[in-house]
């Protein structure tokens, strides 16, 4: 039998001249090449914020500019890209106006003590008066610790016209001892701040302040119809006072860590006899409610002066100290202490027929 003959073969001969020469090869580089060849390349500068916030702005700037390229922009195009545009921005306003409206109606529907203190203040005012507090005395009736109602006077400087800046530094300089240049220059610098509280004195005494409204007051009466005129506004509202009780110790020094002292705002005790007897010592406290205008001039008031309750003193505490013995007392310790060195000295006079302490010393001492 003879031999069918094979089909030509499809597949391509490989030709020798093809390959190429070993040498002629080009090499692929190595991945540790590739590494190499990263970390050679520079990397691109890092722009800063502002550079790229101005990037974005121009861009948005030019994608929200309808009018460029206009003229190569056909008409059925342009309404389509500009009504988009539109509502982006009516729905970026209807957001803020929800956030908005979100934020009033949790501040007017929701409680909030703070907010409701601070809109309270703005038209009402709560003035605690407290009943005086009770004295202390030695053995002998003399008053060793003792609360006294003063004055803090207070100057609404843009209440005080320039005009009358001088005749009212006068006045309060004469009455509460002061320097008229310098209560002058303090109104004056006040009044270019615009502000209505210049505290000018403290711890003044009732007489004190009643002869410096009594002058002004004569100053009003004594003048002309113009001047009066001009004058009223500065009388009226120029000057003003806050009332507050002070304690004070004649005796400075004398037995000063045995009375201790008190709290300047609460009036409360806070050390030796005067924290130990507070609840003794104190009077009653409290608080009528007075509704102001914008101007803190007086609407009403929900007790008034003559129908409050008059808040009751405290009680009385007589000591079996005795202030000479305590004071000699006082200058034999510190004289004691200077001489051998010492860091504090301590003493105690007691009558051995009583048992009644005359004097407790402790030095060194402190002014109260």
């Amino acid at each position: 039998m003879s031999n069918p003959k094979r089909p030509p073969s499809t597949r391509k001969s490989k030709s020798r001249s093809s390959k190429k020469h070993p040498q002629e090869r080009t090499k692929r580089p190595s991945n540790k090449n590739k590494r190499r060849q990263r970390r050679l390349k520079e990397p691109p500068p890092r722009k800063s914020f502002k550079e790229i916030s101005n990037e974005y702005l121009l861009s948005f700037k030019d994608w929200m500019d309808v009018s460029r390229g206009i003229d190569q922009i056909p008409d059925r195009e342009l309404r389509p890209l500009s009504m988009h545009r539109l509502k982006l921005i009516a729905y970026l306003v209807g957001v803020g106006f929800f956030i908005l409206l979100s934020k009033a109606s949790y501040v007017m529907l929701v409680p909030n003590e703070q907010l409701e203190h601070y809109a309270s203040s703005q038209f009402q005012e709560e003035n605690i008066i407290r009943g005086r507090r009770g004295n202390i005395y030695d053995r002998n009736k003399n008053i060793l610790a003792s609360s006294v109602q003063l004055h803090k006077v207070i100057i609404s400087s843009v209440h005080v016209e320039e005009e009358f800046t001088s005749i009212i530094a006068e006045v309060v300089a004469k009455h509460l001892k002061l320097d008229v240049k310098e209560v002058e220059q303090k109104i004056r610098k006040k009044r270019e701040q615009e502000s209505q509280y210049l505290v000018i004195a403290k711890r003044v005494p009732p007489k004190n302040y009643l002869a410096l409204i009594a002058e002004i007051e004569d100053i009003y009466r004594n003048g002309d119809r113009d001047f009066r005129k001009r004058f009223k506004r500065t009388k009226e509202r120029a000057i003003a006072e806050e009332k507050k009780q002070y304690r004070i110790y004649p005796g400075k020094s004398l037995a000063a860590q045995l009375l201790g002292g008190v709290k300047a705002r609460s009036q409360k005790g806070a050390g030796g006899l005067e924290y130990q007897y507070n609840s003794v010592l104190k009077g009653e406290e409290f608080a009528t409610i007075r509704l102001k205008d914008a101007g803190n001039r007086d609407i009403s008031q929900l007790i008034p002066d003559e129908m409050a309750p008059q808040a009751q003193d405290g009680q009385h505490i007589k000591l079996t100290i005795d202030s000479r013995i305590q004071h000699i007392t006082d200058q034999a310790i510190a004289k004691a202490v200077e001489v051998t060195g010492a860091t504090t000295g301590f003493a105690v006079v007691v009558d051995v027929e009583t048992g009644e302490i005359l004097a407790i010393s402790t030095q060194p001492t402190v002014n109260i």
